[in-house]
């Protein structure tokens, strides 16, 4: 998992990972992939 508690010049200030955040983001690069278009680079952020 990704550290997503980041500051503007890219600190972390909160290292818990927070699951419904990664589980949404894979929810809309999915969206993106399947609805949208078939961009690879969607599919490659669905799949991380």
């Amino acid at each position: 998992a990704l550290p997503i508690c980041l500051d503007r010049d890219g600190t972390v200030y909160d290292t818990r990972k927070h699951i419904w955040l990664q589980g949404r983001e894979t929810w809309m690069f999915s969206k993106l992939y399947n609805d949208v278009g078939q961009k690879p680079e969607w599919l490659h952020m669905a799949n991380l």
